[in-house]
Formats: structure tokens, C-alpha cells, sequence
């Protein structure tokens, strides 16, 4: 549970410029960026937990670390990032205010 509500949790990071008023839509899309970047690790450490059936976050991403080094705790990052970046960025533009007479 851990490893998914911390994964949730950096996801938070690409809604960071709309809260903050931002306008521009490239910004958005480096933290969305950034989001995908900070949380993979823990995405990775939720599949291994998941696959070996129990296990913590902090003991399996050491183990993969020493294991495999930073490669390790960012395998499958470029096909998540291309999954989940038009996903945060979608979010940020209907959360901008410029666009919510849309949805009134």
C-alpha cells in the first residue's frame, strides 16, 4: 500500500503550476514530467512487491539499487512517461480557469 500511496502522492507535483496560477502549458508539461520522474522508483518498488508477493518499499528499492543501481529503479520509465504525461497534462488544462466556461 505504502509504495502506491507514495507513487500517488509525487503524481500530486504535475498540478503544481496550475495551483500556483501558471498559464503556460509547457511548464505543465516539465512537471508532469518531473512527477513521472520522482514517483517511477516507487512505481517499480509496487510491481516487485506485488510480483513476490509482500515485501516493503524501503528494503526492496535498496536491494534493487545495490542490484542494479539508478538504471534499475528507472526501468520501463520512457513508456510510463509516454502513458502518463498527455494523462497529467489533460488533467492541468481542464483544471485551468482560462477553459472552465467550458464546463459552466
Amino acid at each position: 500500500m505504502m509504495p502506491h500511496l507514495l507513487r500517488n502522492g509525487c503524481m500530486g507535483i504535475a498540478l503544481v503550476p496550475k495551483a500556483q496560477g501558471a498559464m503556460d502549458d509547457v511548464i505543465g508539461g516539465f512537471f508532469a514530467l518531473g512527477a513521472c520522474a520522482v514517483s517511477h522508483p516507487f512505481e517499480v518498488a509496487r510491481v516487485l512487491i506485488v510480483k513476490n508477493d509482500g515485501g516493503r518499499t524501503i528494503p526492496t528499492l535498496r536491494a534493487l539499487y545495490e542490484a542494479e543501481g539508478v538504471a534499475g529503479l528507472y526501468k520501463g520509465f520512457i513508456p510510463r512517461s509516454l502513458a502518463m504525461v498527455p494523462v497529467l497534462m489533460g488533467m492541468q488544462y481542464a483544471m485551468n480557469p482560462r477553459y472552465m466556461h467550458v464546463y459552466n
